[in-house]
């Protein structure tokens, strides 16, 4: 900025004032900077943590249980059991057919199974087999080398 001094002469009396009249210059000029400029190998790019690198895959298992439902219901059943019924063979005439037993028959005690339904109370189980799908993360750590990075060093 250049800066001047003025007088001036005002109804025959002198003064000294000062002004500033100052004028601005803008210039464009370069100063050299120094910055790093970093490359990395693209062939080489991935998830390397720890000179490795991680993969992730989800797989589903089929899980499967079964619970026994339980019900109580009534059902038939043969009560059975044996007894000893008295048999005769037929030698009578139809004259002695009104005589029931006859002391000449030939008579014996023969076992016969009597059987009769009967309704009983029993418990019946019936199993409920329910299945669902389970996520499983598994991952597995492949070795590398973690990408080679070039850098230089450039003036601007």
């Amino acid at each position: 900025a250049v800066c001047e001094d003025q007088e001036t002469e005002e109804c025959g009396l002198c003064h000294t004032i000062h002004t500033r009249d100052c004028v601005i210059t803008m210039r464009e000029v370069w100063t050299p900077v120094l910055y790093k400029v970093c490359v990395v190998d693209s062939s080489q790019v991935g998830r390397c943590v720890d000179r490795g690198s991680r993969s992730c895959t989800v797989r589903y298992q089929t899980r499967c249980h079964t619970k026994m439902m339980y019900q109580d219901m009534e059902e038939d059943y043969p009560k059975c059991q044996v007894e000893q019924v008295n048999t005769c063979t037929d030698t009578a005439t139809d004259t002695d057919i009104y005589n029931l037993v006859t002391p000449e028959d030939d008579c014996g005690q023969v076992e016969v199974m009597r059987c009769q339904i009967v309704r009983r109370k029993v418990r019946k189980a019936q199993p409920d087999t329910r299945c669902e799908r389970v996520p499983t993360r598994s991952c597995v750590t492949r070795n590398c080398t973690p990408a080679k990075k070039t850098c230089e060093e450039k003036v601007k």
